[in-house]
């Protein structure tokens, strides 16, 4: 195959040259991490919350870490200039932090980069393993390096990567039949708790009870280390800071959540409504979108799950997952990371083998939020709300490839094409 003035090779990489592809690959990932830490101004800009965080807890001063005027004094004190970027994490993921902070904040920047680019590594050797799409195993690193969000996240020092393999592990064991730990490993990515809930209310509404076992328990755990982090008044403060946040949404120290930024149906409708309405017929207008979506696609997994469980896994997980996203409270673009896991679950899932229209469709809207352009143009203009309308069309095209009934023979053989390509994940020992 001819592509960019090169020519694939027609027969997969031996295993040695697709060790030193992903070698080069971590050493570009690296390389660009270390020259953005060298631009103060950009070095990990969200990184530098959760790096209060961590200093507020370890200094044992955590029962004030959602004390705003704290937050700007320990900001302040490690950053050396004034300025506050609300910390609005879950207070258990300060205690995570909190280790790092023993290093100066450039060297826990690239600590933490590293970090990502090894789970972003561990996520292309996971997903090899249920979606070998592309066969060509360097055009799949391609398309799993090249994602921006992924980029951007490891830039920003944000924490979507590793939710990003939680959800692949949730996956993997859904397809296993293993519901309680795939409830487990949901519940691990509560510390980006907006981009977690509406999927496991869409599980909670398929009566999915082994896997809400595993999701409550896990958040048991995790709002017991809460307390351990910052006590019981500091989990209050954090409550009442969120509060505030959803009541006050407009107040200037809440000023950085704009919604314009937002490719959610909140972020749209705020936009398209703004001036026309009262702010609180927006809010309600924005639960009943969100929470109509939510219905149907619940509605329409359990369904799913009836017929042709097996065969429609892949799609409905991918449709849930695009729609957390697009009903998700508080989500910015580099959230859109969890889509890579989308797409491969797509292209891997045996209604893709069909030529249909959609087909068409998901290609386009996948084309336009793989490009970085749109990004950077949004984010200049401040219209980043915009990508909402890409997003929702991937997710009305999963729609409908799912009304197109599976093939017994296709099904069979995505299987094959799994186990051909499991060998480490297929990272260049499966056949083409």
């Amino acid at each position: 195959m001819r592509g960019l003035g090169f020519v694939w090779p027609a027969r997969q990489p031996t295993s040695r040259e697709v060790r030193i592809a992903l070698v080069f690959t971590a050493a570009a990932l690296f390389g660009h991490l270390i020259a953005q830490s060298m631009a103060p101004s950009v070095r990990g800009y969200d990184f530098r919350a959760m790096y209060a965080a961590g200093q507020i807890v370890r200094s044992g001063n955590g029962s004030r870490l959602y004390d705003l005027q704290e937050q700007a004094r320990a900001e302040e004190a490690i950053f050396e200039r004034p300025g506050l970027l609300l910390i609005v994490h879950p207070p258990f993921e300060a205690l995570f932090f909190a280790p790092l902070t023993r290093f100066s904040y450039a060297s826990a920047y690239l600590i933490w980069g590293a970090i990502n680019i090894l789970l972003w590594m561990l996520f292309a050797y996971l997903a090899r393993s249920f979606a070998p799409v592309p066969q060509q195993i360097f055009r799949y690193l391609i398309l799993c390096f090249t994602f921006f969000p992924l980029w951007i996240t490891m830039i920003s020092g944000q924490t979507t990567i590793p939710l990003v393999v939680l959800y692949c592990l949730t996956y993997i064991a859904l397809k296993g039949q293993q519901d309680f730990r795939a409830g487990v490993f949901l519940g691990l990515g509560l510390f980006r708790f907006q981009l977690v809930l509406p999927f496991a209310l869409i599980c909670l509404l398929r009566q999915k009870w082994r896997m809400m076992a595993g999701f409550a328990v896990t958040a048991v755990l995790l709002g017991g280390l809460s307390v351990v982090a910052v006590g019981l008044s500091g989990v209050a403060s954090y409550v009442t800071l969120l509060v505030n946040i959803v009541r006050r949404p407009a107040d200037s120290l809440y000023g950085a959540f704009a919604t314009s930024d937002m490719p959610t149906v909140r972020g749209v409708l705020s936009v398209l409504m703004a001036g026309r309405v009262a702010p609180e017929w927006v809010s309600v207008t924005v639960a009943l979108v969100s929470g109509l979506l939510i219905l149907f696609v619940a509605g329409l997994w359990r369904r799913k799950d009836r017929l042709e469980r097996d065969a429609s896994l892949g799609l409905m997980f991918a449709a849930a997952l695009a729609v957390t996203l697009i009903t998700g409270y508080h989500v910015y673009y580099y959230d859109l990371s969890l889509l890579l896991l989308a797409v491969f679950l797509v292209l891997g899932s045996p209604q893709w083998s069909r030529k249909t229209p959609w087909r068409a469709v998901v290609y386009v809207s996948i084309a336009v939020l793989y490009l970085p352009p749109v990004y950077l143009l949004l984010g200049g203009w401040r219209r980043l709300y915009l990508l909402w309308f890409p997003l929702f069309i991937f997710v009305l095209a999963l729609f409908g490839l799912l009304r197109q009934p599976p093939l017994l023979e296709l099904t069979a053989t995505s299987a094959n094409g799994a186990a051909a390509a499991s060998p480490a994940c297929g990272l260049g020992e499966g056949k083409a």
